[in-house]
């Protein structure tokens, strides 16, 4: 049989100036080091059929399956402490989306799959450490309940990369509701186009439980104050936990606490004695004192 994907394509239909149209650079020798599983089965994927040397070639970016329209996402945010007006997805490439078991819509996106028009001279690529780290630490994020971007796959893609010295080179299948962030709307906000990331209807994407508190559409003008730069800013120094992660612009979530509060996203209220984030309102979503061992070994 042969691995299918039944993609989806709204982000891609918008217009160019959202994204880049770029293909996955095919590695070498792709060798799957660690599949999700029951993650997979949740997106209506064969688990079997990704294990095998042809699953592993598409989730390496070797082989492009069919149904998927490969582009780089378009975006600004704050690096090295300034603004930059364009930054985009230089080194993780857009495949497609899917609809899971939940009818929730969900990004596939193959991290270090090769250069894009946004790589600003980088190679595109990603060493197996940071895709390793990215996959425990995310899969540990969402096993305890706290909103973030998911793993599918580690792929180790045959090819070293150069960065201090050589390092064995990998690729991640990342999966989130959405990978719009803050710099998506700073991206229109530079360039004097405050409606362009709002007045495209076709994007399904944008009428997500993440544009939405409650029953209510956030209105516009709250979009247009995103996505102005020193709004960003504040998000930082208010609740510097959001961009963590992500140094060039934080992503916004969609998935929400087990029992979601305001706009589904958490409100920092403390730190407790590990550095943990502590949520007053909802204790049971990320009130913890320590990372529980069994969540390490369902990462790994």
């Amino acid at each position: 049989m042969t691995v299918h994907f039944p993609f989806q394509n709204s982000y891609s239909a918008l217009p160019d100036s959202f994204f880049a149209r770029v293909a996955p650079t095919p590695v070498a020798a792709p060798r799957l080091i660690k599949l999700n599983r029951p993650l997979a089965v949740q997106l209506g994927l064969d688990p079997d059929l990704l294990e095998t040397p042809e699953g592993a070639e598409i989730l390496a970016g070797k082989t492009v399956p069919a149904g998927a329209d490969p582009i780089a996402m378009a975006y600004a945010g704050h690096q090295f402490g300034h603004f930059v007006p364009q930054l985009g997805d230089g080194r993780a490439i857009l495949m497609g989306e899917v609809v899971d078991r939940d009818g929730v819509r969900r990004d596939i996106q193959l991290k270090g799959s090769g250069p894009t028009p946004f790589s600003r001279r980088g190679d595109g690529r990603a060493a197996l450490g940071p895709v390793l780290r990215e996959y425990i630490v995310s899969e540990a994020m969402a096993a305890l309940g706290i909103p973030t971007t998911r793993s599918l796959a580690a792929v180790m893609s045959g090819e070293h990369v150069m960065r201090e010295t050589p390092l064995p080179g990998a690729v991640l299948t990342r999966v989130a509701a959405s990978h719009v962030r803050v710099g998506t709307f700073q991206y229109f906000a530079a360039r004097g186009d405050t409606d362009g990331v709002v007045r495209d209807p076709a994007y399904s994407a944008f009428s997500r439980p993440l544009w939405r508190c409650g029953n209510a559409v956030v209105p516009k003008e709250t979009l247009r104050h995103v996505a102005q730069p020193t709004t960003h800013q504040a998000i930082v120094r208010q609740r510097g936990v959001e961009g963590a992660l992500e140094e060039e612009s934080p992503r916004i979530h969609d998935e929400g606490c087990p029992e979601p509060h305001g706009n589904g996203q958490h409100d920092v209220d403390e730190f407790d004695a590990h550095g943990l984030i502590r949520c007053e309102r909802n204790a049971r979503c990320c009130g913890v004192a320590h990372l529980p061992r069994d969540v390490f070994a369902h990462a790994l």
